[in-house]
């Protein structure tokens, strides 16, 4: 009888159940995947690990021994890191120095006003009055050395190793040059209306700002001209009023920074400024850039209220301030880290101007960030490593 019996429901498969064994291998490996990702997030993203990360790389390193460095200085000085190497162009040369100390350059020469750019592994050595251009990398190789066709007003240097400058023309105001690393000729533009003043180069080298100084019936103009280095013609004008711009910047593709007397302007390469930034009663008495940041110091004006230091992300947002009283004698930043030498001490702050740690004065001339958050401390012919 029950051979003739057609069921109505088939009987359902019983599904196979995962062993506890496999259980706990993919819980592990969800656990460990998360405690990659978030040692990732802490390592790359923010400053908590970097305590640790020094610790394990200065371990057993005396701070006044690592990266002490002596050189010779003479008239006007600057200093950079490149990468993790030391450079110093005075008016007598360039040196360029490793972490441990060894000379891996030595540049000689008449400079008249030197100064140095860096990006990367690059820093490019111009000299403004003077007619010299040199790139070199972190080990010490000239990658060009260049004489430029007048004295050098203003140059800049892109992550792409592209370098511009601006010279004083012989038949017209003012050059602009493009040149790649290995010293070509990428790109001229000449100025036969107006001076230019200074340059930046966008990091990807797609664009130039150029600022000019004018005039227009009886007041003074400055403006800016947006260039593009695959084309001839002028790519937008960018008026900045009354305003004269001191300084450039690219803090990404495509959004410059014009440092005004009192006004920041964030200009965008269709030639809108999308945001002015104006201190509230100060005047600027300093600056850095760095990727997508910019650092401003503030003048209060007054002694009591002293000097504040202000934060602005590329779109000319405020992310930080901090009113720090004394002046500071120099600053710098690099990464994360923001280095301020005062008359008293050395301190290193976060991006968020958060304090991480200070050190005393030592009669130094100078303080240079690192991205570890470490500082190169430098003073008249040595250059010693801060350790936090």
């Amino acid at each position: 009888m029950s051979d003739n019996v057609i069921p109505i429901f088939e009987e359902e498969t019983p599904q196979k159940r995962i062993s506890l064994k496999k259980q706990w291998i993919i819980f592990i490996s969800i656990v460990a995947m998360i405690i990659v990702l978030l040692v990732w997030f802490l390592f790359t993203q923010t400053t908590a690990l970097d305590g640790v990360k020094r610790f394990f790389r200065y371990f057993g390193v005396d701070e006044n021994a690592y990266g002490d460095v002596h050189f010779e200085a003479y008239g006007n000085t600057s200093y950079a890191m490149v990468g993790s190497s030391f450079a110093v162009a005075s008016q007598s040369g360039l040196q360029l120095f490793s972490e441990s100390g060894e000379t891996l350059c030595s540049l000689s020469g008449s400079f008249t006003n030197p100064l140095l750019k860096s990006v990367g592994d690059r820093v490019l050595l111009y000299d403004v009055g003077g007619t010299r251009l040199v790139l070199l990398n972190a080990d010490g190789d000239v990658l060009f050395d260049l004489i430029a066709g007048g004295k050098i007003f203003d140059a800049d240097l892109c992550e792409d190793s592209l370098c511009s400058v601006l010279y004083e023309g012989n038949d017209c105001y003012t050059v602009l040059d493009v040149f790649n690393e290995n010293g070509a000729r990428l790109f001229t533009h000449r100025s036969e209306s107006a001076f230019l003043n200074a340059c930046a180069i966008s990091p990807d080298g797609s664009y130039v700002v150029v600022t000019t100084l004018g005039q227009e019936d009886i007041s003074f103009l400055s403006t800016a001209r947006i260039l593009s280095t695959s084309s001839e013609e002028i790519q937008a004008n960018v008026s900045f009023g009354t305003q004269l711009i001191c300084d450039l910047a690219f803090l990404d593709d495509d959004t410059a920074c014009a440092i005004g007397e009192d006004t920041l302007f964030f200009v965008d390469m269709d030639g809108s400024v999308k945001e002015e930034y104006i201190g509230e009663s100060a005047k600027i008495a300093g600056y850095c850039f760095t990727e997508s940041q910019l650092v401003i110091l503030y003048d209060r004006y007054d002694l009591s209220l002293g000097y504040d230091l202000v934060c602005l992300n590329e779109e000319g947002e405020q992310t930080a301030s901090l009113n720090i009283g004394t002046q500071p004698t120099y600053f710098s930043q690099c990464e994360n880290y923001i280095c301020l030498l005062t008359p008293q001490e050395i301190r290193i702050y976060d991006h968020d101007l958060s304090l991480s740690s200070t050190k005393a004065h030592q009669a130094y001339l100078a303080a240079l960030a690192r991205e570890d958050g470490t500082a190169l401390c430098i003073g008249s012919g040595f250059a010693e490593l801060y350790i936090p």
